[in-house]
């Protein structure tokens, strides 16, 4: 059975495209990557080639996923390959935050690269489905914006919650990779 393993989520303001490049450690065959842009209707699937997947994103929301059916070992590197000027995409999370009310919230912070480091072991250790941010600075969302997030976000927090009670709350946690985060 294909689970969901990591979810981020990406808003970008800068008119002209960003490259987008997810890689690491993956294994063979490579895993689904699929992203959904806020008002799409059906989220679009990329190639991973030569053990990255690379993705153009114009300004908008979006809502990316990996599906795999074990643990991504080691670590995977989100990087924005920016132009000169161009400004870095907003990286969104969607869980508990320390101090937040209410517990479970919304933090965006400016970044042009995510590292996601999974933990040595996964036995467990029940976590969020994506990549916690890191402390503040953080950015303010328009309201639109962060109301997408906060709705996508819970869903794919219910379903990976179903997900794992399908399988029996076994194996690794749906949610991995989010225990060491850093944003430069």
């Amino acid at each position: 059975m294909t689970l969901t393993r990591m979810i981020f989520a990406i808003h970008k303001t800068d008119t002209n495209p960003t490259r987008l490049r997810v890689s690491g450690n993956i294994g063979t065959p490579a895993p689904a990557l699929t992203y959904l842009r806020r008002g799409g209707r059906e989220p679009s699937s990329v190639s991973c080639v030569d053990g990255a997947w690379t993705m153009d994103l114009d300004a908008g929301d979006y809502l990316v996923e990996i599906q795999v059916e074990d643990w991504v070992a080691g670590r995977l590197d989100v990087v924005a390959e920016l132009t000169p000027g161009q400004s870095p995409p907003i990286f969104v999370y969607y869980g508990p935050l320390p101090g937040s009310s209410p517990p479970v919230d919304l933090a965006a912070w400016e970044a042009a690269a995510l590292y996601i480091d999974p933990p040595a072991s996964s036995a467990g250790d029940p976590k969020d489905p994506w990549p916690p941010p890191p402390p503040p600075p953080r950015v303010t969302l328009a309201p639109e914006s962060a109301a997408w997030f906060a709705a996508e976000l819970a869903t794919a927090r219910a379903r990976i919650a179903e997900q794992r009670a399908e399988a029996g709350g076994k194996g690794v946690p749906a949610s991995v990779l989010d225990a060491f985060v850093t944003g430069s």
